[in-house]
């Protein structure tokens, strides 16, 4: 029995790397928002969110999208737009995972790649053990190996040079900030249109969510949230009031853009630029907000 399912297994993994190696990725995006969907896309006449940055992903090659895709490269970016002031403080960058031997005390940070998403250690304020430390470097190496490009087909992430980076952790109490992402639609006239994302207990079990239309008093829409009340503290509205100034700095190379912020300890933090937000396959947004964000979105 065993000998069976081992083969089996053996035939699929067989299976997947020929799927991998010979599928065209403008057909692999159609399967897997099939999957996802229940339907095919439309990409001459899109009326879906979605099916705009799938457009993107399989058509549209701006080099700016793999520069602001690195969270290396990016910061640089933000510094000339912006200013410096925004970014997370950032404690050491590193070529090698066997680099991270040289960091002291890693109380306090978050350790990741550059070259992708969902690959991240949060460190509280115990420094790590030497056996830790050897599990983070066979973890972050994995992470090295990663073509975040050929996970859900974003090519923008192909060609960006891998690096290590330590940052300052910016949670309060072990407990990671609100993740306020702004999706940017930039109008004919430059003026921005915004859909603002709110999104709590990012790294725990909560993941509720809230959508306000161009400003905060103005929900409509929830997700997993358990009661009435706000995730939006009253004491961030002045901050994110300046976010959205300078997202208007900051969407005007773009006609959309996904602008995500965090706000920690009374200080407004830039996290990062994306393109293809959801990899074109999000089912948080609904039709109906879908069919409005592609009216936004002019091409």
């Amino acid at each position: 029995m065993c000998s069976v399912k081992n083969s089996n297994q053996s035939l699929l993994s067989k299976c997947k790397k020929i799927y991998s190696a010979f599928t065209p990725n403008i057909l692999k995006n159609y399967i897997n928002f099939y999957r996802t969907f229940k339907r095919f896309p439309s990409l001459k006449n899109s009326k879906y969110f979605n099916e705009k940055i799938l457009y993107r992903k399989i058509f549209d090659r701006n080099f700016l999208y793999t520069y602001c895709s690195d969270k290396l490269l990016v910061r640089n970016y933000i510094s000339r737009k912006i200013g410096g002031g925004y970014l997370i403080p950032l404690i050491a960058v590193m070529d090698e995972p066997e680099d991270l031997r040289n960091i002291n005390d890693f109380s306090n940070t978050v350790i990741k790649p550059n070259h992708g998403a969902g690959m991240v250690k949060i460190v509280g304020n115990n420094n790590l053990t030497s056996n830790e430390i050897e599990d983070l470097i066979s973890q972050v190496k994995l992470w090295m190996k990663i073509d975040f490009s050929e996970i859900s087909f974003e090519p923008h992430y192909k060609n960006i040079e891998r690096k290590i980076i330590v940052e300052k952790s910016i949670c309060e109490n072990d407990i990671a900030p609100i993740d306020y992402k702004f999706h940017c639609f930039k109008q004919k006239n430059d003026s921005i249109k915004t859909l603002l994302q709110v999104i709590g207990g990012r790294f725990g079990d909560n993941g509720s969510q809230e959508f306000y239309l161009d400003n905060l008093d103005n929900c409509i829409r929830k997700i997993g949230c358990k009661t009435e009340s706000s995730l939006v503290p009253k004491e961030h509205h002045q901050l994110l009031l300046k976010a959205m100034e300078l997202n208007k700095i900051l969407s005007q190379d773009f006609n959309y853009v996904r602008i995500d912020w965090y706000i920690s300890n009374g200080y407004l933090y830039f996290g990062e630029l994306t393109f293809t937000s959801g990899a074109g396959l999000s089912v948080s947004f609904g039709d109906d907000l879908e069919k409005l964000m592609s009216e936004w979105w002019v091409l």
